[in-house]
């Protein structure tokens, strides 16, 4: 998981910051912006690649396996080459 500094503005409780780091997992691209701004969180790699992971985690969803594995090959190359578990699941 990538490292964030916070800035000038402090988070006022563990839930708000629980929820921002479900915006980020979850795919939630503008709500986590927003968190940024106003906890004046610097951006970190999860931010850059979460297009990216959310178009793959739309098409598993939608039950396009062939498109996410294209998808995560493109994006991420190499990744399912060394994630045997990713891989598995993911013929299954």
């Amino acid at each position: 998981m990538a490292h964030y500094s916070i800035g000038k503005k402090n988070i006022n409780s563990h839930s708000t910051l629980v929820a921002y780091v479900r915006c980020l997992l979850e795919g939630y691209q503008e709500a986590a912006e927003r968190f940024q701004d106003e906890a004046d969180i610097e951006p970190g790699d999860d931010m850059t690649t979460l297009a990216e992971r959310t178009e793959i985690r739309e098409a598993i969803h939608n039950g396009e396996i062939e498109n996410a594995v294209m998808l995560i090959d493109a994006h991420f190359p190499g990744m399912l080459m060394s994630n045997d578990e990713l891989r598995f699941q993911l013929q299954a």
